[in-house]
């Protein structure tokens, strides 16, 4: 039994879909203020390749947006929240994460390249416990071409319940 390797001298050709990749997750503990209570700030960073170049969305485009996502359950960016509860993950609906839009420009540059960096914040406030939190995050380019399915790294955030 033998193993091939072929390479291609042709240049790549560009993939329309774009690719994500889970980059890092930083979590910073906030100290209470005289106007907010102690929180966690957490920071998920992922990098992006769109071979075609029409990753982001111009969002003072109102019609636009209201067009090709009135109907979609999310934008051009999503972040999926999931606490560990009995060895299970399972989803927190966020309302802040319903309709996220990431506005990249009308690049031409190709492939379109970068990080992206998204923070959220999770308060010490009510009934909470420290519970065990990963994200989900994917994309979509202007033409709804869905990025690969990327899971951060697991951190103990407070939930409340």
């Amino acid at each position: 039994m033998g193993l091939m390797l072929s390479c291609s001298k042709d240049e790549p050709t560009a993939n329309s879909l774009p690719i994500i990749t889970f980059k890092a997750i930083q979590k910073m503990t906030l100290q209470a203020s005289a106007t907010k209570a102690k929180r966690d700030s957490v920071i998920v960073t992922i990098s992006f390749t769109d071979g075609d170049g029409d990753l982001g969305e111009d969002t003072r485009d109102s019609t636009r947006l209201k067009t090709i996502f009135g109907n979609q359950p999310w934008g051009n960016y999503q972040i999926r929240t999931f606490q560990l509860v009995n060895n299970k993950f399972d989803e927190i609906i966020r309302p802040d994460n319903d309709r996220l839009f990431v506005d990249l420009g009308n690049s031409t540059i190709l492939p379109q390249v970068g990080m992206l960096s998204y923070t959220q914040v999770f308060p010490y406030t009510g009934p909470y416990k420290l519970l065990p939190v990963k994200f989900q995050l994917r994309m979509r380019d202007r033409n709804l071409n869905e990025s690969n399915v990327v899971e951060t790294d697991t951190v103990r955030l407070p939930i409340g319940f």
